[in-house]
C-alpha cells in the first residue's frame, strides 16, 4: 500500500529523470490527501505544496470533464481519487548535465581564444 511518504520519494524520482516540460495525468488517492487533513487547509494547496516541491506545477481535473471528454461513463460521484495533470518545471538530471558539458565547452573555448589573442600580442 502506498503511503505519504512512498509518494513523495516517487515524485522526487520522477523529478530526477522527467524531462522540463514534461506532463503527467496523475491519479491521487484521496487517503493520501485525508492523512494530511489537519495540516493542510484544502486539498488543491496541499497538493499545489507536495507537487511544488518536487519540481511539478500541478493542476486538478474535473473527473466530469474528463468522461465527456473520452466520452466514457464515469461515476465521479462515488470516485474519490483525485485528477490532476503535473507539469515538470525542473530541468532532469540528464538535462543538467548536458548544460554544464554546453557551459564547459563554451568557457574552454574562451579560454583559448584568449590566450591566442594574447599570444599574438606578445
Amino acid at each position: 500500500m502506498i503511503t505519504l511518504a512512498n509518494f513523495e520519494e516517487v515524485l522526487s524520482m520522477l523529478s530526477s529523470v522527467a524531462m522540463e516540460g514534461s506532463f503527467f495525468l496523475e491519479e491521487f488517492p484521496t487517503f493520501l490527501s485525508d492523512a494530511e487533513i489537519e495540516i493542510k487547509s484544502n486539498t488543491k494547496h496541499w497538493m499545489d505544496k507536495v507537487f511544488m516541491s518536487n519540481g511539478f506545477r500541478v493542476e486538478m481535473i474535473n473527473h466530469k470533464g474528463v468522461s465527456e471528454s473520452s466520452k466514457e461513463e464515469c461515476a465521479s460521484a462515488h470516485y474519490r481519487n483525485k485528477l490532476a495533470v503535473a507539469d515538470q518545471l525542473r530541468l532532469s538530471d540528464d538535462q543538467m548535465e548536458a548544460r554544464r558539458r554546453q557551459f564547459q565547452r563554451v568557457e574552454d573555448e574562451g579560454d583559448e581564444e584568449g590566450f591566442k589573442s594574447s599570444y599574438r600580442s606578445n
